[in-house]
């Protein structure tokens, strides 16, 4: 007798976070990591929302990078949405 398998895949987009939401866990991710003092003076809060910019502009650029086609399309604009609102934050 053949075993089923009961494991589903779910869309990429099933349960995530609004865009919002994902852009404020990203740079509260980085907020204890990022440095109070800077040779520019930014602040804590700041040099955060950088990091969290610099890690969402390399997902984007693996995104385009593989070969899906347009299959990826709803995965690119999430992730510049995240963009636009670490740099609203």
């Amino acid at each position: 007798m053949k075993k089923q398998n009961n494991t589903t895949t779910k869309p990429l987009n099933q349960n995530r976070m609004a865009p919002k939401e994902k852009a404020k866990k990203l740079v509260d991710k980085f907020y204890p990591r990022a440095t109070s003092y800077s040779l520019d003076g930014k602040n804590q809060n700041e040099n955060a929302k950088q990091c969290a910019l610099i890690a969402v502009k390399e997902m984007i650029k693996v995104l385009y990078s593989l070969k899906f086609g347009n299959a990826l399309s709803d995965e690119i604009e999430y992730y510049e949405q995240v963009r636009q609102e670490i740099i609203n934050l």
